[in-house]
């Protein structure tokens, strides 16, 4: 309910202003008065999109920095059967289709599946009906900041008669800023919710 009071680099007492609600004390560094600044580092949430519609909704904008990245897609579904939902990311360049290394695997069969076009949660997308519906969840992690490689783990309830596995990676060309929802076969989206949360 006051000043903090600390002091300067020649040792006299100086007053440290209040900071606002939310604030937190910060050095400044040797012979520097502390001050209170902004938090740094929490999590972002995004505006909530519907995937109702179009072949793909995609989030961009994600800023220069972040390391971290939640996807969250409820009540998925789609018009074409066999076409189970999928994940890429991209750059200032674009969402790039290629160069993913991801294997998926779920509990309705044996074996594991690899893709290269995107990030999966199954290993059989054809099990997917029309009328069916999914929801995925999973991470993405900054792996290494120099080649810009981010790695994915995620989990897909489908139908809710099985449940898929799927983690990879994939290296952009640049910075990440982009997330996309989308389908393995470019179908049109008519059913489901969709965000992300990034730190």
């Amino acid at each position: 309910d006051g000043n903090i009071i600390s002091f300067d680099a020649s040792g006299n007492p100086v007053a440290v202003a209040t900071g606002d609600d939310g604030q937190v004390l910060t050095s400044a560094g040797a012979g520097a008065v502390c001050a209170f600044e902004d938090a740094g580092g929490g999590a972002t949430a995004a505006t909530m999109q519907a995937s109702t519609s179009g072949t793909a909704v995609d989030f961009t904008g994600i800023p220069s920095g972040t390391i971290a990245i939640d996807v969250i897609w409820s009540d998925y579904g789609c018009s074409t059967a066999g076409h189970s939902p999928t994940i890429q990311i991209g750059d200032s360049g674009g969402v790039e289709t290629s160069g993913y290394l991801v294997v998926g695997s779920d509990s309705n069969s044996t074996g594991m599946t690899a893709y290269t076009t995107s990030f999966e949660s199954e290993r059989d997308p054809s099990g997917m009906n029309v009328g069916n519906y999914a929801h995925v969840t999973g991470s993405l992690r900054l792996v290494d900041p120099a080649t810009n490689t981010w790695i994915w783990m995620g989990m897909q309830d489908r139908n809710g008669t099985a449940l898929g596995n799927g983690v990879g990676t994939k290296s952009l060309s640049a910075e990440l800023d982009r997330v996309r929802f989308t389908t393995a076969g470019g179908d049109t989206l008519n059913s489901g919710k969709t965000r992300i949360i990034y730190w």
